[in-house]
């Protein structure tokens, strides 16, 4: 692969790749008075949207640089869309994000955090490959989608957010990819931890005691999705395991389907920061967008090993707690 494949890719040149209409000018096709699409959470469409809910918040705040956390849960459990939704949390917040993908396009994760900030479905999105602006489905967008999604594209585009497609990519050639790169961020996400072990089929813990060396050694903030359970993830991280000895795992959670339609829940298995509740999300299901649900917990199941239902959420284990005793 050609070095330049290699450079950081900036969310808002992806985002200006997106044709949308004009402002002002009616789509092809589109009817002249289209009925208002309503966004799910019951907001305006005119900006996208910070993370819902107290909890989710602190995560997405609490991202301290030169620490290791890992995101765990199966394959299309929804790792992916709450990376996304830390990550541009983060950038709101002034810091410098970058997302290095194994699995995604860069151009398709950019276009499903538009269709996640801005309530329009990903699926009527415009293909950044079609200069003719028509989605792949459901015919033109409303005159009230387009605006929805141009407000949107406009408010990523300021944000400090880049992408590095980084398939093939050990984590000591993404370190030596991140120490070139002009945009050099100060949070990091890896989707995903499988794919960064060298050689592969290598044991997963030698691959963490590394990204957490990344970490410390850039003082950047590594945000890393597992596709594992949280319980296999733990055991790689304890002593007498390839990498446990030197690993430092600050926060380890999981998120995986809940009952309910759309429903996750993600929580927090071991945290040296102190105890952390569970917390239950709902996904729309055409934008993908992630909201707290308010209220008490629903209780609903989680993977085994977690303590999810419990009104105070899932406690810090004996295990993290003396690796918080014993942390400088």
């Amino acid at each position: 692969m050609r070095p330049e494949i290699r450079r950081m890719l900036l969310l808002a040149h992806l985002l200006e790749r997106v044709p949308l209409p004009p402002a002002g000018v009616p789509p092809q096709g589109a009817a002249s008075a289209p009925a208002p699409v309503a966004d799910p959470a019951g907001r305006s469409g005119a900006e996208p949207t910070r993370p819902e809910g107290r909890l989710l918040h602190h995560l997405a705040a609490d991202l301290p640089e030169g620490h290791l956390q890992v995101w765990s849960g199966p394959h299309g459990g929804g790792k992916t869309r709450l990376l996304l939704t830390l990550l541009r949390a983060a950038a709101e917040r002034g810091r410098r994000v970058a997302y290095a993908t194994y699995d995604l396009a860069p151009e398709s994760l950019a276009l499903r955090l538009l269709s996640m900030c801005s309530g329009v479905e990903l699926a009527r999105l415009p293909d950044p490959g079609d200069a003719r602006g028509i989605p792949p489905a459901g015919g033109p967008l409303t005159p009230e989608e387009a605006q929805r999604a141009r407000a949107a594209r406009d408010r990523l585009c300021a944000l400090p957010f880049s992408f590095l497609a980084a398939r093939g990519l050990g984590v000591d050639s993404l370190r030596d990819r991140l120490v070139r790169q002009p945009f050099r961020p100060s949070v990091l996400a890896v989707d995903y931890l499988q794919a960064v072990v060298r050689p592969p089929g290598s044991d997963s813990g030698v691959a963490l005691r590394q990204l957490s060396e990344l970490a410390a050694g850039l003082h950047v903030a590594v945000l890393c999705a597992a596709r594992a359970p949280a319980t296999d993830v733990a055991a790689l991280i304890r002593p007498g395991s390839a990498g446990g000895a030197a690993a430092r795992v600050d926060r380890l959670g999981c998120i995986a389907p809940a009952a309910g339609p759309g429903s996750l829940r993600a929580a927090v298995i071991e945290n040296r920061y102190g105890p952390c509740p569970a917390l239950d999300l709902i996904a729309d299901a055409g934008c993908g967008r992630l909201d707290e649900v308010p209220g008490p917990r629903s209780g609903a199941p989680s993977e085994p090993g977690t303590s999810a239902g419990a009104p105070e959420g899932p406690r810090t284990s004996a295990a993290a707690r003396e690796r918080a005793r014993a942390a400088p």
